[in-house]
This record gives C-alpha cells, structure tokens and sequence, in this order.
C-alpha cells in the first residue's frame, strides 16, 4: 500500500466514523416520548370489553406531600392539559372490523412513568365504576435518548417492574402494536 492509499482509507475511516456519530446525534435531535404503556385488564381469563366500565376507569396517586392526583391537570394545579385522565380508551382510535381485537386495550399516560421516574411513585390505583380499586406498582427509569432507543419501548422512560394488584404483569404480543412495544396484560 502506498502514501496515498493510505491516507486515503485512514481519512474514508475518520469521516465514515464521524458521519456515524453524526447519525446518532441526528436521531436524538428529535427527542423520543416517556412510556406510554399500553394494557388490557382480564378478569377471569377473559378480556374485559364492557364499554361502559371501560370509559369509567380512571387512574390517580397520591404526591409526596399525600395529595391525591387524579388527572394530569392536578399535578401542577393548572389547566394546561386538554385532557382530564391518565388513561385513553383504544376505541376511540380503532373502530374497523380489523381492529376489533384491540378493543378493551388502554394506554397509560406516560405522565405515569414519568410521576414513578422524576417523583419516586410507586403506587398507582385503578378505580372501576362501583367502587373496586385495584393496584399498580411500577419502577422506571430515565436513560439518555440513544439508550430509548434502543428499548423495547423506544422511549426514555422504560418501566422496569409493573405488578397488578401485586402480581407481575404479563406482556403479550400477539397485538400487532407499530412500534412492537407488547401489551401488558393486567389480571384482576
């Protein structure tokens, strides 16, 4: 190999490797979103699907200093939210026959994640219409935008433990989710 040849691969090498260290700025340029988890809650085995129960579940904790927060606009007692639960219904998204097997999925806000990560909450609670409540303990955490990427979540708020009503949550999937993030799958 002569000078040139050389020199000319060592400086292919420095831009190849430069531009790859570009590309990974480049992709967290755009910062990626915390945890929206995504469930379905059985209850004997089966798929809970009532419509009416589902569009009454709501989701709060309570802060460090023991006050109750129930929707997104309690967390910092102003109104900057459009929306006033933690929680989306699936069918307001998917209403084709194709997508009727997504029904009774949820999402959890991942002002949720967020509240476990940034606050040391742990403990959530699910309120169905009637009374029950049941539980959710999650952990997560917060990594740099290049290791949310590399997450089954793509996201910078991975949950690390999520138990119902203290067992461990199952992950299912079978639900053909874009992002290939799996369904948490909540047994009451």
């Amino acid at each position: 190999m002569n000078y040139k040849s050389i020199s000319l691969f060592l400086f292919t090498g420095i831009i190849g490797f430069s531009l790859s260290g570009c590309k990974d700025k480049k992709v967290c340029e755009m910062p990626i979103p915390g945890n929206a988890a995504y469930f379905i809650i059985k209850e004997h085995g089966q798929k809970l699907t009532d419509t009416n129960v589902l569009a009454n579940i709501s989701v709060y904790y309570f802060n460090a200093n023991g006050r109750k927060i129930a929707s997104p606009n309690d967390m910092n007692g102003s109104k900057i939210y459009d929306y006033n639960s933690f929680l989306t219904l699936i069918r307001e998204f998917y209403t084709t026959e194709v997508d009727s097997g997504r029904m009774g999925m949820m999402i959890l806000s991942p002002l949720i994640s967020n509240a476990s990560q940034s606050e040391g909450i742990h403990d959530f609670y699910v309120a169905f219409p009637g009374g029950d409540v049941d539980t959710i303990k999650m952990v997560a955490e917060n990594v740099s935008c290049e290791q949310g990427w590399q997450e089954e979540c793509k996201c910078t708020v991975p949950i690390r433990i999520l138990k119902y009503n203290g067992r461990d949550a199952l992950k299912d999937y079978s639900f053909d989710l874009s992002n290939g993030q799996p369904v948490f799958v909540f047994e009451k």
